[in-house]
């Protein structure tokens, strides 16, 4: 039995139904995000390619989508058959958008994120900037997924405590993205912890007002 993190090449050459880089991915986005560093990131960056982020994009649309229709199914099957449940959550364009925004938005964080860096003497490439951050962002933004959908099928009384407690993890997960993002950076870019940080500060207050709108839209 091969170790969980240090050998990545044995843990892909045990599994033969995909090909080798496909295969590494899922071990890849384990060891960047439990074993987080520059180092970590410096040894995985040299996969990028368009081909692996699409992989990558792929398998979130497909897998957020299957995390909905999952809580969504919690939610209704209390009130309504099964197939009741599949034909209304197959006719609601609401989860559509949830699902397409998800991707979207991330994308564009991580363009802009790419744009400053510049602008502070960055000199990485999009595409490894591009593949290192899915590489984290990914699994987190299911961890996400998860996290915010628990208070839909659990609740009790007026003051959810569940709810208090996913709102809290979900936040750690967001900061921990930026922490990763900064690594990121340095790995990618050869940019000064300083710098790093500044970036990831000017990203959030780039994203504030967008933020801001979206709720009151939503609201």
């Amino acid at each position: 039995m091969h170790p969980p993190y240090d050998n990545i090449d044995a843990y892909a050459s045990d599994i033969a139904l995909l090909p080798p880089e496909i295969r590494r991915l899922p071990l890849q986005c384990l060891k960047v995000v439990v074993k987080p560093g520059t180092r970590t990131l410096l040894e995985v960056m040299d996969q990028a390619r368009w081909s692996m982020i699409c992989v990558q994009l792929t398998a979130l649309l497909l897998l957020v989508s299957v995390i909905d229709y999952l809580f969504y199914l919690l939610r209704t099957l209390k009130h309504t058959s099964m197939l009741q449940s599949i034909w209304s959550f197959a006719s609601e364009s609401g989860v559509v958008v949830n699902v397409l925004a998800i991707p979207f938005f991330m994308l564009v964080g991580i363009g802009v994120l790419h744009w400053l860096t510049y602008l502070l003497g960055g000199r990485g490439k999009f595409l490894t900037m591009l593949y290192t951050n899915l590489l984290f962002q990914v699994p987190l933004l299911l961890l996400s997924a998860i996290i915010n959908d628990i208070p839909g099928i659990i609740s009790f009384g007026e003051i959810s405590w569940i709810a208090i407690a996913c709102s809290v993890i979900s936040i750690a997960i967001q900061l921990y993205t930026a922490v990763l993002q900064a690594l990121a950076l340095k790995a990618v870019h050869g940019l000064s912890q300083s710098r790093a940080v500044v970036c990831v500060l000017l990203l959030v207050l780039f994203s504030l007002p967008l933020v801001i709108f979206l709720s009151i839209i939503i609201l």
